[in-house]
């Protein structure tokens, strides 16, 4: 099914894949009993999981071109919406207008905010003027 390159590929994304994780999945240090557990059951997993997701996603992509040939063959695709969207200047227009817009008043409300939040008393919160509360400073009231 699958040509020898292809499930070399497969082979060495897997590999890869089983590296970059290894930090995450195989090591587990415990600071407390200070002991280093090695988990190798996991990186065989992550391995054998990556290698089987890397087939069948290319699998997959073999199949779709199949059937993308053949709807190419039996009716003209049509464009999609994003694209008319994109490609029209009646629809770009207002749209970017739109998206400049609430992308420069976004912010404004959060710099009105009232000031209940804040605590500027240094007694309460340590010796800065102004510390936002975190659960740990008092709220005023």
């Amino acid at each position: 099914m699958f040509p020898l390159k292809e499930l070399k590929r497969s082979l060495l994304v897997s590999v890869w894949f089983a590296f970059l994780t290894f930090p995450i999945m195989v090591i587990k240090v415990d600071p407390i009993e200070r002991t280093v557990l090695w988990r190798w059951d996991n990186m065989a997993f992550v391995a054998i999981g990556s290698f089987i997701l890397s087939i069948l996603i290319k699998v997959w992509f073999v199949r779709k071109e199949r059937r993308s040939g053949r709807k190419k063959a039996s009716k003209v695709l049509t464009e999609p919406f994003t694209q008319r969207i994109l490609r029209e200047p009646r629809f770009l227009y207002p749209l970017s207008l739109g998206v400049l817009i609430f992308a420069l008043l976004f912010p404004l409300p959060f710099f009105y905010l009232p000031d209940q939040y804040y605590d500027y008393r240094p007694d309460v919160c340590g010796s800065w003027v102004g510390v936002k509360y975190r659960g740990w400073c008092r709220r005023i009231a």
